[in-house]
């Protein structure tokens, strides 16, 4: 599931040319900024399209089948697969699934998929008897959740010169502010950064790194939280020390070691203090943020049932 992570950075031209950028903050001026400049990719990882009953007019004692194509929308050069992908049928009103063996939910186990993969989903029902919808137009409410394992993704920026450095572009009138990029992965579940103050940081001290995670799909994440041990923020190893908040940073990398609770759809900042390297003139870093995550999205069609004349 993982590809290389820097490639998030090659997106950048691309996405700025189709217009998904966040910001109009230029990447140097004379004003330091605090919040990076964002590129992000879609939020839509698997959608459902051309949902529909067949045949399109249902009557009853009739058998039909709801069918739906399940695609990942992501690019195969820079997006993950998605694991574990399951569809759960769990509710059909007054029909029935023309499977006896099957109770109170219909599972369909897919497996992964690649980015650009494609499947027909079908499930088959019997529509209710005239007895049953009292010989007047009915609906059979066919609900299901398509739920599926993914990764988010962000790389940011971090800019870094010496306090030598620095004076001496300013007596040469040649200081500039620099605006970082965090380039955001694909996915529903989006990581985001921001700094205590703005770059470029001046090496052998100490700033402050935010970073929140927001979730800007239409589903849920499972449990409504981010699991312990999920989400992992790595620093560059140059950097001498790193310490964030209820995370367990060992060798510059820092995992979660609790849960973290969304409020509505984003969480509280999570807070790292972070201690630059010492004797660097001029140096780009980057720090990167992964989290796993299980999410599922519900989905609806309406079954109309005509009753038969007796």
């Amino acid at each position: 599931m993982n590809k290389s992570i820097l490639p998030l950075f090659g997106l950048v031209a691309v996405l700025f040319i189709s217009g998904c950028v966040n910001s109009n903050i230029p990447l140097l001026g004379g004003i330091g900024t605090l919040e990076p400049q964002t590129v992000e990719q879609s939020e839509d990882v698997l959608v459902v399209e051309n949902l529909k009953a067949i045949p399109s007019q249902v009557y009853t004692e009739g058998i039909f089948s709801v069918v739906f194509l399940l695609k990942h929308q992501g690019d195969p050069e820079t997006s993950e697969s998605a694991d574990n992908v399951q569809v759960e049928i769990y509710d059909w009103g007054l029909c029935n699934p023309t499977d006896e063996n099957v109770k109170n939910v219909i599972i369909k186990d897919l497996g992964s998929f690649l980015p650009g993969q494609s499947e027909y989903i079908e499930a088959e029902f019997q529509a209710p008897t005239n007895r049953e919808i009292a010989k007047m137009q009915a609906t059979c409410p066919i609900s299901f959740k398509v739920k599926y394992d993914y990764t988010a993704l962000t790389q940011v920026e971090a800019k870094v010169i010496s306090e030598n450095r620095r004076r001496t572009l300013e007596r040469l009138g040649k200081f500039n502010y620099y605006t970082p990029r965090q380039s955001v992965g694909l996915g529903p579940v989006k990581i985001y950064f921001r700094f205590s103050e703005p770059q470029p940081f001046i090496s052998d001290r100490t700033v402050k790194v935010f970073i929140k995670v927001v979730n800007k799909g239409n589903g849920k994440i499972e449990g409504g939280k981010i699991e312990k041990g999920k989400f992992t923020i790595e620093f560059p190893s140059d950097f001498k020390g790193v310490d964030c908040i209820k995370f367990d940073c060992k060798n510059k990398k820092c995992t979660n070691t609790e849960p973290i609770d969304f409020i509505g759809d984003e969480t509280n900042e999570i807070v790292c203090d972070v201690t630059l390297p010492k004797g660097v003139e001029e140096k780009t870093y980057y720090i990167t943020a992964k989290l796993d995550y299980t999410y599922s999205l519900d989905n609806r069609i309406e079954v109309p049932v005509l009753p038969i004349g007796e």
